[in-house]
């Protein structure tokens, strides 16, 4: 796990990594390092864990964080910009075998929204093949444009494509037994990994003059 913070008595951050792939097996035999989170009321029923006073190994690397990250951001982001669009993939994939019996019956606002889910689905898997594209070409600035635009309107797209499935599916698609309550979930993560909404523009506002 690789995270980034201000290590105390220095004013700069600086990444950090935790060796922490057996958080699991940890959590069983009782580490100190894990507790568990808050209760989560949501739809999903993923496991929440607090970590503290994990050991870490600071990146040997000095020099500005900047230049670090925006080095690696161009891969990492198309990785999890391509992990949601697999999720996109299986729900598009999914929605479009339920409809094949009924589509005669749909009615008009339901031809409509199954049509910008497909439209909007299109535009996503274009944005990440530029991105793609972008990044296997090794300029780094224009795969780092690439990327991050990638990113953000893939995590807008992916919330409107399943909010127009279930347009179409009907109600059933939120219930915890429905594959579809989960792919959404899973893709509004997209949108959380990123900086915050704010910051996020910030930086492409900031690229787009450069």
């Amino acid at each position: 796990m690789m995270t980034t913070a201000v290590p105390e008595g220095e004013s700069a951050p600086t990444i950090s990594c935790s060796m922490f792939g057996a958080g699991l097996e940890m959590a069983v035999q009782g580490s100190p390092c894990l507790s568990n989170g808050m209760a989560w009321d949501g739809g999903d029923t993923k496991p929440r864990v607090r970590l503290q006073d994990v050991p870490t190994v600071r990146l040997a690397l000095g020099g500005p964080l900047e230049h670090i990250t925006r080095a690696a951001n161009p891969f990492i982001s198309t990785l999890f910009t391509a992990v949601i669009l697999g999720v996109l993939d299986a729900a598009i994939g999914a929605a479009r075998d339920q409809l094949r019996s009924k589509a005669g019956g749909l009615r008009a606002f339901e031809q409509v929204e199954w049509s910008r889910a497909e439209l909007d689905y299109w535009v996503a898997v274009q944005a990440y093949e530029g991105a793609l594209r972008a990044v296997e070409a090794g300029h780094s600035t224009a795969a780092f444009h690439a990327a991050i635009r990638a990113k953000q309107a893939v995590a807008d797209l992916a919330e409107q494509i399943m909010l127009r499935l279930t347009r179409v599916l009907g109600a059933g698609t939120f219930s915890q037994r429905s594959n579809f309550a989960h792919w959404f979930e899973d893709v509004r993560a997209l949108g959380f990994l990123r900086p915050p909404w704010g910051l996020a523009y910030d930086v492409l506002f900031n690229t787009s003059i450069e």
